[in-house]
């Protein structure tokens, strides 16, 4: 069983950070759940913007071939 690889640690942390700022916005602005989540595309896009600018590449290695 292999973990996180090191250089997927800070694309998660954004990733996880945007579903967590949308799902306090929905919560807090009486939204449908629904809404939330839209969050989750967000969030995938925020993984690949981070890993693009820190590593050149969008997605991890295994994903890629």
């Amino acid at each position: 069983m292999t973990g996180i690889k090191s250089e997927d640690r800070l694309p998660l942390i954004a990733a996880s950070l945007v579903l967590v700022v949308g799902n306090v916005f929905v919560y807090l602005t009486d939204n449908l759940v629904y809404l939330g989540i839209l969050a989750t595309p967000l969030a995938l896009a925020a993984f690949g913007v981070v890993r693009y600018l820190l590593y050149g590449s969008p997605l991890p290695e295994p994903i890629q071939d």
